[in-house]
């Protein structure tokens, strides 16, 4: 049960990553880089949290009920 849990997470972090890496495409208000859109990476970040958050609850429950 842990190897799962283990790869779920892993899945997750692999999932957000991939979110992560394909709002590169960010354009830069300032010449020292910084966002010019930090909105959509708050929301980007939020959804990514709330898949997340149901992923593990699922996980607990299968857990709960397999005991």
């Amino acid at each position: 049960m842990k190897l799962i849990g283990l790869l779920i997470s892993l899945a997750i972090i692999g999932y957000a990553m991939s979110i992560y890496m394909s709002s590169s495409s960010l354009t830069t208000a300032s010449p020292d880089g910084s966002q010019s859109r930090p909105k959509d990476y708050l929301d980007d970040a939020q959804k990514s949290a709330d898949v997340m958050k149901k992923s593990l609850q699922e996980q607990q429950e299968r857990m709960n009920n397999s005991n």
